[in-house]
C-alpha cells in the first residue's frame, strides 16, 4: 500500500506514525551524542584515575564551610613532594605546598605554601599532611620562611604557623620571618 493511499485511509494512524518516525530520528541522534559524551567522560576518567595513582591520599575532612576535602601527597622527585588539599565539589585544588625534603638530615623544607581562601581550615589540612608525612620520615626539623611578598599579612601567617608549633622568628624590619619546627625530643 503506498503512503498516500494510506494516509486517505488512515490519517490519523499515518500522522501517529509519521510522528513516531520522526521522534526515532530525534532519538537516534540524541542516542548518539549522548554515546559521544559517554566515551568522553569515561576516557576523562580513565585519566583522572591514571592521574590519582601517583598521589597518595593521606586524609579526607570536613572543613569550615560544611563540605569535604581530602589532602594528597603528589612525589614529584625522591627529594621534593607536594601536598594538595581538594574540596572534593572542584577539580582545582584550594591549598597546596610545595616541599624539599632531606632524608639524610631528616629535614623538611616548606618552599611555598598558598590556599585560595583564609578561615576555611584548607592551611590546617595541608599542615596535617605534612606532619602525617614529617612522621612517617621520622623527620626532625621542619623549616621555611615568610617573605616580604607575604608582608601585607605576616600577622596572619605567624598566627597561623604558632598555632601548628612552629617558631616564628621575625626580621628587624618585620618583613621576613624564619619558621621552625622541631620534633620533641622522645
Amino acid at each position: 500500500m503506498s503512503h498516500r493511499f494510506a494516509k486517505m485511509l488512515f490519517p490519523k494512524l499515518v500522522l501517529e506514525l509519521d510522528r513516531l518516525r520522526q521522534k526515532n530520528k530525534e532519538l537516534s541522534v540524541e542516542h548518539a551524542e549522548m554515546e559521544s559524551q559517554y566515551e568522553v567522560l569515561q576516557n576523562s576518567l580513565k585519566g583522572i584515575y591514571k592521574a590519582l595513582q601517583k598521589f597518595q591520599l593521606l586524609a579526607i575532612e570536613q572543613v569550615n564551610n560544611g563540605e569535604l576535602a581530602m589532602v594528597l601527597r603528589h612525589d614529584i622527585s625522591p627529594s621534593d613532594l607536594q601536598i594538595l588539599v581538594y574540596d572534593l565539589d572542584f577539580l582545582e585544588p584550594f591549598a597546596f605546598m610545595e616541599l624539599t625534603y632531606d632524608r639524610e638530615l631528616r629535614i623538611i623544607h616548606i618552599n611555598r605554601m598558598e590556599t585560595s581562601e583564609s578561615n576555611q581550615s584548607y592551611g590546617s589540612l595541608a599542615m596535617k599532611g605534612l606532619f602525617k608525612i614529617a612522621e612517617s620520615l621520622w623527620i626532625r626539623k621542619i623549616e621555611g620562611e615568610i617573605t616580604p611578598v607575604d608582608g601585607d599579612h605576616l600577622d596572619r601567617l605567624k598566627s597561623f604557623y604558632e598555632k601548628h608549633q612552629f617558631h616564628v622568628r621575625l626580621s628587624n624590619e618585620k618583613k621576613y620571618a624564619k619558621i621552625v619546627w622541631k620534633r620533641a625530643q622522645s
